[in-house]
């Protein structure tokens, strides 16, 4: 099966790009509905949306059953090229508890794929903190 891998440079926006990277590699988005709105969200991951800090994206989709919850940041380390992108993701359930977490690379010639893996916690004391820089710390 051949993918479709859009043009994506390090300059395009954030959102898109995790827009991308989860149509590619994750589901085909023919299954669920874009949720926009925190209020539509289970109270967990609303919580968590309010708590992220501004230099993130979020995307979450359902089918009234199911939720799929993403939170992304461009990663710290841009090793690939001015062509290229690498953003840090984590997979979240309904409860909010982080069941994936990797660092996502782009290239033209290769598309999406998974760079590394990322440690992630949860502190239900003290909220979010993934890698130390997603969350802001005056969202308690």
């Amino acid at each position: 099966m051949t993918m479709y891998r859009a043009p994506i440079a390090s300059r395009t926006s954030l959102g898109a790009q995790l827009d991308q990277l989860l149509t590619s590699r994750f589901f085909p988005a023919r299954w669920a509905s874009r949720v926009w709105m925190p209020r539509d969200l289970p109270p967990s991951l609303e919580r968590c949306i309010r708590q992220l800090a501004p230099d993130t994206e979020w995307r979450a989709y359902s089918d009234d059953v199911r939720t799929f919850f993403a939170i992304a940041r461009r990663s710290a380390e841009h090793e690939y090229g001015a062509s290229s992108a690498t953003m840090d993701v984590y997979l979240l359930d309904r409860d909010a508890a982080v069941y994936s977490a990797g660092k996502w690379a782009y290239a033209r010639e290769q598309g999406w794929w998974l760079d590394a893996v990322l440690p992630a916690s949860y502190d239900p004391q003290n909220g979010w903190w993934l890698n130390a820089v997603m969350v802001s710390a005056a969202a308690h």
